[in-house]
């Protein structure tokens, strides 16, 4: 078991513990807690005690049902016992593979869903984009629990358990970077001064900007990639002149915005290529948006992994859509059908997790279903909405445009 060091380990709410190996970890989620592994670095283990204390104190994890065959988690070489865990306690179907390859080949249902953990380093666009069209073709949906080493996987475990409860009602914001203005409400069409909205609390933020997958540009800020004190080369080597907390080397005089520091519980990230795992494939270093949202606050994060995606509605719809409680596996899969391609958006998380508030006292909770396609051999009327409920198929549809931002 692990003993607590007072001095050294940053404090953690009630519900989460430290753990020094993987066996105690293990123990722990068993005793019904919410395990990190301690990182070697104390300032990464502030920022994450940091992160906890953003989801507030945990009840005891509730015994998990029994696996389900539509729903697996797939487990990829090192990160086994992490994956294993990770089915007890969510209540599905494990499968372990040797590699990302073997994937492939995993029996999951048509229209079921995979939690594919592995290590961000091999999640390669080139290693990912088979299994995601092969897997499109059977609507499965599909998440990655992944960090980029085996404390920062358990740490994205611990954040979508922890987003498992649902919390008393959150807003929502869109930060617009190609106006540098912020919008909030049910509708996200209520402006709010950009300054307030990087500074506050979320629910679900989208970030629409122009940027790559280390930087974005949000009206007045350089939203940054970076995860550790400093910039550093897949050598581990300081970069020269590279970004740190107090300067970012793509902002000039932007005010740096590190994406890590963004308390939200879902991130959506529209921005080129935002979501690039593998460092080799992109900028070579340290500085990246998708490991600076792992190592962030949000326990399920959306983004692009192309640059010649057309942007239109698609944003606001997002942020309506992921507010109205519908899983995130299926928001991602719903963006990657409008944007005709299997591996246009990739998803961060659980693809079952959703982020429904508390309901309000003494009211039942109102579900929003997605409207089914229709067959072309029926003919339905359409059902009744709600005043202001979106109609994701409609609006979806409106999105789809030949033309892209970028």
């Amino acid at each position: 078991m692990t003993t607590p060091d007072p001095v050294t380990d940053p404090e953690l709410p009630n519900g989460f513990c430290w753990a020094d190996d993987l066996t105690a970890w293990g123990e722990h989620l068993d005793d019904g807690r919410i395990a990190l592994l301690r990182p070697a670095d104390p300032q990464r283990a502030a920022r994450w005690a940091n992160v906890a204390t953003f989801y507030g104190a945990q009840p005891p994890l509730a015994p998990a049902p029994g696996p389900a065959g539509e729903r697996l988690v797939v487990g990829v070489g090192s990160v086994d016992p992490l994956a294993r865990g990770a089915a007890r306690v969510l209540g599905r179907g494990f499968v372990p593979v040797d590699d990302l390859s073997g994937a492939g080949t995993v029996p999951v249902a048509d229209g079921g869903s995979v939690l594919l953990t592995a290590p961000a380093g091999e999640c390669s666009l080139a290693a990912l984009t088979p299994l995601l069209h092969t897997w499109s073709e059977r609507s499965v949906r599909v998440g990655l629990l992944t960090g980029i080493d085996l404390p920062g996987v358990a740490f994205s475990l611990a954040k979508i358990l922890a987003a498992r409860i649902p919390q008393p009602e959150e807003p929502d914001v869109l930060l617009d970077g190609l106006t540098g203005t912020a919008r909030t409400g049910r509708h996200l069409d209520e402006r709010t001064a950009l300054d307030t909205a990087v500074g506050g609390r979320w629910r679900t933020a989208v970030v629409e900007a122009h940027g790559s997958g280390s930087h974005a540009l949000l009206g007045p800020y350089s939203v940054c990639g970076l995860t550790g004190d400093r910039e550093r080369a897949v050598s581990g080597e300081p970069v020269p002149g590279g970004c740190t907390p107090e300067r970012c080397r793509a902002g000039g005089a932007l005010t740096p915005l590190l994406l890590r520091d963004l308390a939200c519980r879902t991130l959506a990230l529209f921005v080129c290529t935002a979501l690039i795992l593998d460092s080799h494939e992109h900028y070579p270093s340290s500085v990246s948006l998708a490991h600076a949202a792992l190592e962030g606050h949000p326990a399920a994060v959306i983004g692009m992994v192309h640059q010649d995606l057309p942007v239109n509605a698609e944003p606001r719809l997002t942020g309506r859509l992921l507010a109205a409680a519908r899983p995130a596996g299926a928001v991602t899969a719903d963006l990657n059908d409008t944007a005709g391609r299997a591996s246009g958006y990739l998803l961060l998380g659980d693809p079952e997790q959703t982020f429904a508030p508390l309901p309000a006292p003494g009211t039942a909770p109102v579900l929003t279903p997605w409207p089914a396609r229709r067959p072309v051999f029926l003919t339905l009327p359409r059902p009744r909405r709600a005043a202001g409920v979106a109609d994701p198929g409609r609006d979806l549809a409106r999105a789809r445009g030949p033309g892209g931002r970028r």
